[in-house]
């Protein structure tokens, strides 16, 4: 499987629900910065050195929404791309890159490649 792009580097609060999808970093060739939730998020990708390129976030989780995670993180690296995860199906036609839950592995990394390109 090739990776799903030259861009290797993602944050991902709530990591676990991911893999539960059947997406697992090593074979996907990616680097995750695995946070168990928004404020964690912030805390590690502040102290992270190098580049991150990809923010994958749940739209709703407890204690802080996907989205304010992506306004404190593009505070600190601009470029920062997102893309979030929802199965509040309603959001689909919002300014925002959203992969509707429930989705497969295959889906996911063309997701992953997409919001990276």
């Amino acid at each position: 499987m090739r990776p799903p792009c030259s861009k290797n580097n993602a944050c991902a609060p709530n990591w676990p629900a991911v893999r539960a999808h059947g997406a697992h970093p090593r074979r996907e060739r990616l680097r995750v910065i695995d946070a168990a939730d928004g404020y964690r998020a912030r805390i590690l990708c502040d102290q992270f050195q190098g580049e991150i390129d990809l923010l994958l976030s749940d739209v709703v989780m407890p204690g802080m929404s996907g989205r304010q995670v992506a306004e404190q993180l593009r505070t600190l690296r601009p470029a920062l791309r997102v893309l979030y995860m929802s199965n509040h199906h309603g959001l689909a036609g919002e300014d925002l890159q959203l992969l509707e839950k429930p989705f497969d592995r295959n889906r996911l990394l063309a997701s992953v490649r997409s919001a990276l390109s």
